[in-house]
């Protein structure tokens, strides 16, 4: 801070404008003196605080971010231990476990943040945190792998509540919908493939691939009541798809894939018999016309 711009400007104007100051401006001009005396010391007294202070804060971001450190190292024990990575758990428990993990990853994410912005402040070397890097990698690539599995278990949970006469209209869009499943499924990184979940994800959205041309051989208009009791004989189960409320998921559950060049077959005769029928229907209308 600086008096004398404030003094030469008052010379200035004893020069050229004499007697320009009203009173209230004088009396603060004799008064300019201890006035900036006091200000100095007020200073001063202030920035000897800040000093104390900023020894004080230093000392205890020093002391915050080791404690952190120990944090993080506990973080870390307990992601190995107890999180998503662990050998032999369900998926569904990864799930569980990997939403978990990510928040309290989150949570040591923003004191890594704050903490380095007073180590800028201070001026220390920002601390490194090994752990809490290869914990954000590996997140990544498991959430990456459990929210498509659980999608997938989602949307096809949805779909096997649908009912049957409403799923012909579905067909097209679940066709597509599990195709752009597949490919997300086929462009994991390498490092999944390996994990359960992975497999447990392509075997589900495959048997559902494999499934939809059965479903769509068997909502044709050519099956008829005679071939759905073909299609209970072969699977021993009571597929009543005449009733209003019969959905998706029993036809799911009763596993045609391993049925499905008999029901292809059964699906093949039905289109000859409607050929044959109609053609039939055609004559005897031609002979009723005569």
């Amino acid at each position: 801070l600086k008096r004398e711009p404030i003094t030469e400007m008052y010379a200035i104007l004893d020069t050229y404008l004499p007697n320009i100051l009203d009173k209230e401006e004088q009396d603060a001009r004799s008064m300019l003196q201890s006035s900036w005396a006091r200000l100095l010391a007020e200073s001063e007294t202030r920035q000897e605080e800040l000093t104390v202070k900023q020894v004080q804060f230093k000392r205890n971001l020093i002391k915050t971010v080791h404690s952190f450190k120990r944090d993080v190292e506990k973080f870390r024990r307990d992601y190995e231990e107890r999180g998503p990575m662990v050998k032999g758990i369900r998926p569904s428990q990864a799930v569980e476990r990997l939403k978990r993990c990510k928040e309290e990853y989150e949570v040591h994410g923003r004191k890594q943040v704050i903490f380095a912005l007073g180590e800028d402040l201070f001026g220390l070397p920002h601390q490194r945190y090994v752990q809490l890097d290869q914990s954000e990698k590996e997140l990544a690539y498991l959430s990456q792998l459990y929210e498509l599995y659980t999608a997938v278990l989602d949307t096809i949970g949805a779909w096997k509540d649908y009912l049957w006469v409403d799923v012909p209209g579905q067909m097209d869009s679940m066709r597509k919908e599990a195709d752009q499943f597949a490919m997300r499924c086929k462009k994991m990184p390498k490092q999944l493939r390996e994990w359960p979940a992975y497999h447990e994800l392509k075997k589900e959205i495959e048997d559902f691939q494999e499934v939809l041309p059965l479903l769509i051989e068997l909502s044709k208009k050519s099956i008829q009541g005679r071939h759905w009791q073909q299609v209970n004989e072969l699977t021993g189960k009571d597929l009543q798809v005449e009733r209003e409320d019969f959905r998706l998921q029993s036809l799911i559950d009763a596993k045609l894939n391993a049925y499905s060049e008999d029901i292809v077959d059964i699906a093949e005769s039905a289109d000859k018999q409607l050929v044959i029928e109609e053609k039939l229907g055609d004559i005897s209308a031609q002979w009723s016309a005569m």
